[in-house]
């Protein structure tokens, strides 16, 4: 075992950092020549992927702690800050992701509601309550979910029989949580969708 006294905080930070970024030599070979093979049998791009894929998959060596780490389902790492990008790009020139096979599969044939909704899309539909805020304040303080992780009687304020005072419903869900339905005036989902106040900080990506 090697232990040696830090004498110099910043040489400590600057090693730490310089082991965390390290690189993997033998990966690297691994994966060029994986490239290079799948470039050779004129493989479509989605094969290639996989081939990478795999090699990285199964040429990685951890250690046994991180193994169980992933095979339990235990996070390897935590942090007190997150990044979050805003694609600020005009609308036409955002790039979107499809929907799963399943998703397309259950819309109606003339439905043109093809893609995932992204955060924008969410900042659209905020409650009246948020209507002055801004999207980066938006993107920095909320986030969003499909369903309220605690016992509450929430969900009814969303049934789209009853005409919803978002204003009450921000001070109810504030008591069980900091959960805000969000608007759906135009069916964003079925599934009711909640705005939830974040306790850490976001990192903000533009470009």
């Amino acid at each position: 075992m090697d232990i040696q006294f830090i004498l110099d905080p910043f040489a400590c930070a600057v090693y730490i950092v310089d082991y965390i970024n390290k690189a993997d030599r033998g990966m690297s070979r691994l994966l060029c020549e994986a490239l290079d093979e799948a470039k050779k049998g004129n493989k479509s791009v989605k094969d290639s992927l996989r081939i990478v894929s795999n090699v990285f998959l199964n040429s990685s060596e951890i250690s046994a702690q991180e193994a169980i780490y992933v095979l339990t389902g235990l996070p390897l790492s935590r942090a007190s800050e997150a990044a979050m990008y805003i694609n600020t790009s005009l609308p036409q020139e955002r790039v979107h992701i499809l929907k799963s096979y399943l998703e397309l599969q259950s819309l109606e044939p003339d439905s043109s509601d093809i893609f995932q909704k992204d955060i924008i899309d969410y900042y659209s539909k905020r409650p009246l309550s948020l209507e002055n805020i801004s999207l980066s304040h938006f993107v920095a303080y909320y986030t969003y979910s499909k369903k309220i992780y605690s016992t509450s009687s929430i969900e009814t304020l969303n049934d789209s029989s009853q005409a919803i005072d978002y204003s009450q419903a921000v001070e109810e869900v504030e008591a069980e949580g900091n959960w805000i339905p969000l608007q759906d005036k135009k069916k964003l989902s079925e599934v009711p969708l909640y705005l939830h106040v974040m306790c850490f900080k976001i990192i903000l990506l533009t470009i």
